[in-house]
């Protein structure tokens, strides 16, 4: 996927605004686990 569809998934399902409130958790997870925690928000939204 071109970065410029991911930002504008995440900008129309407010992803980057989740992935802000839940930064407490994620900064001490590596990138994979920000990345699965997008995946799971998208897979519920398109369910």
């Amino acid at each position: 996927m071109e970065a410029g569809d991911v930002f504008t998934l995440f900008l129309r399902h407010n992803i980057n605004d989740l992935i802000r409130s839940q930064y407490e958790a994620l900064h001490t997870q590596d990138l994979d686990e920000s990345v699965s925690f997008a995946e799971d928000i998208l897979t519920r939204i398109q369910a």
